[in-house]
């Protein structure tokens, strides 16, 4: 007597959703204990309530774009013989990231607050 196939309890995109979401769920936390912690020791103490909802609230907005990068990957992959055909389906991913990171390095100016009174400076 055969037994019928026994399907998965998740599927697979389900299992990277998971994946994607307990990544992005432990770097939050990472984040938010690291804020609240460097917040206490600069002597201006953040809740933690706070740092883990800032925390946790940007690092979830990562998850869709991992998981849409890792499909993009299945579905063009990006190996020998088949890169030139399916490297346009990622320049789009590319480029957003790459604008996103740049735009976040430009020098902001801001009021730096010292013992003589604020003094303006730039900070990366």
């Amino acid at each position: 007597m055969t037994r019928p196939a026994r399907r998965p309890v998740l599927s697979r995109w389900a299992i990277w959703w998971l994946i994607a979401v307990v990544w992005w769920t432990l770097d939050g936390i990472t984040g938010a204990t690291n804020y609240h912690r460097m917040g206490a020791l600069a002597g201006n103490p953040i809740p933690l309530e706070y740092a883990l909802r800032t925390a946790l609230l940007s690092a979830w907005l990562w998850v869709p774009a991992t998981v849409l990068a890792l499909w993009a990957a299945e579905r063009f992959p990006l190996e020998r013989g088949a890169w030139r055909r399916h490297a346009w389906a990622h320049l789009p991913g590319w480029s957003s990231c790459k604008r996103w990171i740049t735009s976040r390095r430009e020098p902001t100016t801001c009021a730096c607050t010292r013992a003589s009174g604020p003094t303006w400076c730039v900070t990366p």
